[in-house]
């Protein structure tokens, strides 16, 4: 059972990262899954791989440190109780992405690449607010 870990710890993950690009299962199709980039920085992403009307799906649950080993069990576990009852997780998941940002004006993508890029990175960032807010009149 070479890369299968269904005894996998929070240790475990950690030195899984400290060795590199990693790609091991721990479980009933939950994987955990770096890049090489993102090993040395101590993240990984927590990937739920499935089966859905005979083809082969994968659906990213989250991003590790921010979600431990137990809440990606969870949300694998909730995931799989859908795909039983028939609902493709990974399609539900795009359509609320697209939903989130369907914007059909250029304002609205400026404010979310404002929201995104631009608060928190810049010192002052009421100065590009300024420019990419529409001018009252």
């Amino acid at each position: 059972m070479t890369g299968f870990s269904r005894n996998a710890t929070d240790k475990n993950l950690r030195a899984w990262l400290s060795a590199g690009p990693v790609d091991r299962g721990v479980g009933d199709g939950l994987t955990f899954v770096a890049k090489e980039a993102s090993a040395d920085e101590g993240k990984a992403s927590w990937i739920l791989r499935y089966r859905h009307g005979g083809r082969q799906r994968e659906k990213v649950i989250g991003r590790y440190p921010d979600i431990s080993l137990k809440d990606a069990r969870d949300l694998a576990r909730k995931d799989r109780a859908l795909l039983q009852q028939g609902v493709d997780v990974g399609a539900v998941k795009r359509q609320e992405k697209l939903k989130a940002v369907d914007m059909h004006n250029v304002d609205g993508l400026a404010q979310i690449r404002y929201e995104r890029h631009i608060v928190g990175k810049y010192k002052h960032p009421q100065v590009v607010e300024r420019v990419i807010t529409p001018a009252s009149e």
